[in-house]
């Protein structure tokens, strides 16, 4: 919680990822455009992936953004954009993104 404070005095926002069935902090980034530059190298680094899935607390246009970016890099008509149900919505809060992807090693 400590971390969690001092982060929204610095408005610094974690990158959170799941290794080994675990959340863990993939990275801090200090603006939206910085995240969603990492969000972008992720999905430009990950092979094989079969479908990608943008999900939004409050932030629609953002999601549409980032949605249009990786259009440069991966079949827009696969990349499905969701509003976060209200447990994900709540616990991530205002302005949280979520991306999933599904690899077809």
């Amino acid at each position: 919680k400590a971390v969690g404070v001092v982060a929204g005095i610095l408005d610094i926002k974690p990158l959170l990822t799941f290794k080994d069935g675990e959340v863990v902090r993939a990275g801090l980034v200090r603006t939206n455009s910085n995240g969603m530059d990492r969000l972008y190298e992720f999905v430009e680094s990950t092979p094989a992936i079969q479908d990608l899935a943008i999900a939004y607390s409050t932030i629609p246009e953002q999601a549409n953004q980032l949605k249009a970016r990786f259009g440069s890099i991966f079949p827009e008509e696969k990349i499905y954009v969701t509003q976060l149900g209200a447990a994900l919505g709540a616990h991530g809060g205002p302005g949280a993104l979520a991306l999933a992807v599904r690899r077809g090693d």
